[in-house]
Order: C-alpha cells, then sequence, then structure tokens
C-alpha cells in the first residue's frame, strides 16, 4: 500500500555502491522497493556500473534484471566517474 503516490526513481552506481556480497539482486531490489514504499512508486529504476569490469556477476545482473531493474553499461575509455555524469 502507498501513501503517496508520488513517482519515484533510482538513480544507482553500482561501481560506488556495490551489491552486497551476500545479498541477491532480487534481495536488492525487493528491500529498496519496501524501503521506498511509503514515499511513493517506483516507476524507474537504473543501476549504472561498467558492465565489462565484471563487478556485477552474471546471476546478479539476471536478477536485477528480472526483478525491474535496468542496466545502464557505462563504459570509462579512459574516463572517470563516468556513471556520475550520465
Amino acid at each position: 500500500l502507498f501513501l503517496s503516490q508520488t513517482p519515484l526513481a533510482i538513480f544507482w552506481d553500482v561501481e560506488n555502491v556495490p551489491i552486497p556480497k551476500i545479498s541477491t539482486g532480487r534481495d536488492v531490489v525487493a528491500r529498496l522497493k519496501s524501503v521506498l514504499a511509503p514515499w511513493g512508486q517506483l516507476v524507474q529504476f537504473r543501476a549504472y556500473s561498467n558492465i565489462g569490469l565484471g563487478l556485477i556477476p552474471q546471476q546478479k545482473r539476471s536478477e536485477l534484471q528480472l526483478s525491474g531493474c535496468c542496466l545502464v553499461d557505462c563504459p570509462h575509455v579512459g574516463r572517470k566517474e563516468v556513471a556520475d555524469k550520465m
């Protein structure tokens, strides 16, 4: 039950705030949705990372996507803070 119908969005820099090793992608998404529910309805959930670096294991990537999180690949190509500037 939402106390507010305010649309909410999450823009997550996974390189700076990684998924805890003991958590699944599904657990993270469910927990975030639960915590945010009183403030509104989650309408967009994006996680930014250089997928090629392998910071998010394939299983967790799959779990995130199946739980409604859109993964955005941010190749660095010699630059820093790419996700921060998207």
